[in-house]
């Protein structure tokens, strides 16, 4: 049996900078990019397996906070 994982999520203030950073550090490829819901955007950067789903929300994104 063969397990692998399709996709993950990851949101980011800034999709292009971080798929470039991506495609430096794994050598991978921009596999899809466009608008979303929400006025939102993305890249999926990957092989033709697997790939990360780079997300920006059309809404601010909050900073992290400690709780």
């Amino acid at each position: 049996m063969y397990i692998r994982l399709e996709h993950v999520n990851v949101t980011s203030p800034n999709p292009q900078k971080t798929a470039n950073w991506m495609q430096k550090f794994f050598d991978w490829s921009m596999q899809w990019e466009g608008d979303t819901q929400d006025n939102g955007y993305s890249i999926h950067i990957g092989d033709t397996n697997s790939y990360i789903a780079i997300y920006k929300p059309g809404l601010k994104i909050a900073p992290y906070q400690r709780s």
